[in-house]
């Protein structure tokens, strides 16, 4: 039928096969359609690992760390700790250290992680660096960790430990580095901790160098620091 019927059958007289109208209701076929229901999920779970919470979880790195000051055994186990590494040193180094730390001419700083000994720290309370010497400011020296101890905090404890043994008679600390790319992770950290130049330039080979005078890039061009602690 011309426009359709949209699933409606209409009878035809047999005569004349015109159309009946109103003679029978019309029948509609339905298509049964299934019910859409939206079903609601719960939101995806952040996954933090085996059954970890806040409350719960592991202890940092840092806490595992001890500080304390050198004594007899620390000499020749901060000798074995360096063997094999860019910065191992003969067992009379770290006598040495021992040495002048019970002199009272600096305060040796060791860390232990997990028990083993991880790296140390010196503090001079009256460095050989003139600006500082001068100045009345303690300076940090001779900081090192082993290298496969690194990045675990070890340094920071070292430096938290120290900053706070001076805190204690004095308004600031020095420090000082190397400029070659070798002194970056500390280079890094102590600007991070707070600590600035001390306004003097660069120290070469207990000297200050002139302006436009060349300079070798070795371990002995430093730049010194100085740190607020009040």
């Amino acid at each position: 039928m011309p426009g359709g019927s949209h699933g409606c059958t209409l009878p035809c007289t047999p005569a004349t096969g015109a159309t009946l109208q109103h003679s029978l209701p019309a029948v509609l076929k339905i298509r049964k359609f299934p019910i859409m229901t939206r079903v609601r999920t719960s939101p995806r779970r952040r996954i933090l690992g085996p059954r970890t919470t806040r409350a719960g979880a592991e202890p940092s790195r840092g806490d595992m760390i001890r500080v304390s000051e050198i004594d007899k055994e620390d000499a020749g186990q901060l000798c074995h700790a360096f063997l094999g590494t860019a910065w191992e040193r003969p067992l009379n180094h770290f006598d040495g250290l021992l040495a002048e730390h019970e002199s009272g001419l600096r305060t040796v700083l060791v860390a232990r992680l997990d028990n083993q000994l991880a790296g140390h720290a010196s503090i001079f309370w009256k460095p050989a660096y003139p600006y500082f010497r001068s100045h009345g400011i303690p300076e940090i020296q001779d900081l090192n960790v082993v290298p496969r101890l690194r990045r675990r905090r070890v340094a920071s404890r070292l430096l938290d430990e120290a900053e706070k043994r001076v805190s204690g008679s004095y308004s600031q600390v020095g420090i000082s580095f190397g400029l070659h790319p070798g002194y970056g992770a500390a280079q890094r950290l102590y600007v991070m901790r707070g600590y600035v130049p001390d306004g003097q330039g660069v120290f070469w080979r207990d000297r200050f160098p002139g302006e436009a005078e060349t300079v070798v890039l070795d371990d002995h061009l430093l730049l010194h620091l100085v740190k607020n602690l009040r």
